[in-house]
């Protein structure tokens, strides 16, 4: 799904996909990231991402459903180490 909407020409879609239960999909990964493994958190925070980056208008879809607030609730309590997730810590 990911590499779907990274590829060009899909803009159009993305604005269809939002309306989908990916939000909230990646929502509930972002929660329950001990239960999906290292590995599948940094695809969620990536659907996030390019959601914003790439259709911005999406933005307040995404803070209404509370998406940013997990995500920020899961770096405070610290991710697990996996290559996919380039994180500073600025402790």
């Amino acid at each position: 799904m990911h590499r779907m909407m990274q590829s060009s020409g899909t803009a159009e879609g993305l604005r269809g996909l939002i309306d989908t239960t990916l939000l909230k999909s990646a929502k509930k990964i972002m929660e329950w990231r001990g239960v999906f493994g290292p590995n599948i958190f940094p695809i969620a925070i990536n659907i996030m991402s390019t959601f914003v980056h790439n259709e911005p208008t999406s933005l307040a879809i995404i803070q209404e459903a509370g998406v940013p607030e997990i995500f920020y609730k899961a770096i405070e309590t610290g991710i697990e180490p996996a290559i996919e997730v380039c994180l500073l810590d600025t402790k």
